[in-house]
């Protein structure tokens, strides 16, 4: 929950995500499960994207369920761009499930996945985190420079989110 917590928590991301230089939740639905949010990025010194900068909106939908294969709690998070000017198509997702106490997981090469641990009240709590992120632009010659780094990108995310988790204790809770 504490993670899950976070990832939706956009209006913070322009304290603590690197690249990112404003974000801010525009609306909610009324269901709860979604909200159209803003974000400028900002790329200064990345070779080969040296001063680009892109602001666009997303629709973050974010649910929390059981798992259908093992019953364990699971948040998913789905973020669609709706609106820019760079990007054709920008999608991200993230799956985290809890995890037994003695399982630990480390980053996969084939793609950002990670173990958080977390002091909770019963001791350690451990979360399979599953990131993905699609990128397609018109211009050519950023789509290969996006190609090149956008790895090294979504490393760095995870990783200061994870920083974010240990920065901020679970207990606090945000009023929604």
């Amino acid at each position: 929950q504490h993670l899950y917590d976070i990832v939706i928590d956009v209006d913070s991301y322009k304290y603590f995500l690197p690249f990112c230089k404003s974000s801010q939740i525009l609306r909610r639905s009324d269901c709860g499960t979604l909200f159209d949010a803003s974000l400028k990025i900002g790329v200064s010194n990345l070779p080969p994207l040296n001063a680009i900068e892109e602001e666009y909106v997303s629709r973050v939908r974010h649910v929390q369920q059981v798992s259908r294969n093992d019953g364990k709690d699971e948040w998913i998070i789905e973020a669609n761009s709706i609106r820019s000017n760079l990007f054709h198509g920008l999608s991200s997702s993230w799956q985290i499930t809890l995890l037994d106490k003695d399982v630990l997981l480390v980053r996969d090469r084939d793609g950002p996945t990670t173990s958080t641990s977390l002091d909770g009240k019963n001791g350690k709590i451990m979360t399979k985190v599953k990131f993905e992120v699609e990128i397609s632009v018109a211009d050519p010659i950023i789509s290969v420079a996006l190609e090149n780094i956008l790895e090294s990108v979504a490393i760095q995310q995870m990783e200061a989110f994870e920083k974010r988790c240990k920065e901020i204790p679970c207990s606090l809770k945000k009023e929604k």
